[in-house]
């Protein structure tokens, strides 16, 4: 399994995860019979008090302002008279910001008996796809797939590829761009053309060392020059010219080490472990990965015979 697709299958264990555990935790704060509301949790969905009632304020955890009074009190005031201070800088509306009613009863489009959603997801979602959030961002996706969850639409596969997106570092680029040097200045004395030289020499070494060799034993110039039409008719016209032998036609059999003719067309015979083995280890360790990005090294560690059940 490739990286990327092993790491949204994890993440998707983690979604279903945390919404069974979230719907856990919303049944039981709908089931609590004095209303409080649980540290962390919005008072939007919920009626009644913020604390419970009939609480009585220590005396000597009591801190009174100078010019105050410091009369004790017993009655809790209310969400509409008293907004209570939470662990994060936001406070508490006294009025829910989502109507309580169309989140309780908001159900997918077309859904029937057996496709309903329990009232908590459904609650969950409705709240979800009103969250307001920066144009782009990952709450803004979210609220749109919210939205089409809503809808009856499966949006579980779509809500990985966006966390993903959003926590993955970007690719790096792999664009090089051109080199200034495409077109050789015109050396104008012996030195420059050796600095010339050398630099063409290098990039050769690094880019091509077959153009190099090209260059170093036969004389070639380092830049690429255009071969002339006529050659490349002749040369095609040699290799192209006649006409492939037919595939029932008898052809030489291959020599076995021994150097004995094969008795059975060695085209059919299955690739041996031994051969495989014997062909990596040929392979270079810098050799690159190809667009499957497979290494050399990640082969060679499988086993004999899951490489050979490739062949």
């Amino acid at each position: 399994m490739i990286k990327g697709q092993r790491r949204k299958a994890q993440y998707k264990d983690l979604v279903s995860t945390l919404k069974s555990a979230s719907l856990t935790t919303d049944r039981a704060l709908m089931n609590t019979s004095d209303g409080s509301v649980l540290p962390g949790r919005s008072a939007a969905l919920y009626h009644g008090y913020v604390l419970p009632e009939n609480v009585h304020v220590l005396q000597e955890n009591t801190h009174v302002l100078p010019g105050e009074s410091a009369v004790m009190s017993a009655n809790v005031l209310s969400v509409d008279s008293m907004v209570l201070p939470v662990q994060s800088a936001t406070v508490l509306s006294a009025k829910p910001a989502v109507d309580t009613g169309a989140i309780e009863g908001q159900q997918p489009s077309g859904a029937t008996s057996d496709t309903r959603l329990p009232e908590e997801l459904a609650a969950v979602l409705t709240e979800a796809s009103c969250y307001e959030a920066a144009a782009g961002s990952l709450f803004q996706d979210l609220a749109v797939l919210a939205g089409q969850a809503l809808q009856g639409q499966n949006v579980l596969d779509e809500t990985a590829e966006v966390v993903l997106k959003h926590i993955l570092p970007p690719p790096r680029s792999r664009h090089r761009p051109a080199s200034s040097s495409a077109s050789p200045p015109t050396p104008c004395t012996a030195r420059r053309q050796k600095q010339w030289r050398y630099r063409q020499l290098k990039r050769l070494y690094n880019t091509n060392r077959t153009r190099l060799a090209e260059v170093v034993l036969d004389g070639a110039p380092p830049m690429e020059h255009a071969v002339p039409l006529a050659d490349c008719a002749a040369f095609y016209t040699k290799a192209f010219g006649e006409r492939s032998p037919a595939d029932s036609a008898p052809c030489r059999p291959k020599l076995t080490p021994q150097g004995e003719r094969s008795a059975t067309n060695t085209l059919v015979l299955p690739i041996l472990p031994g051969e495989l083995k014997a062909a990596l280890g040929k392979i270079s360790r810098k050799s690159a990965a190809g667009p499957d990005r497979v290494t050399v090294d990640h082969v060679r560690g499988l086993e004999e015979a899951e490489v050979s059940s490739c062949f």
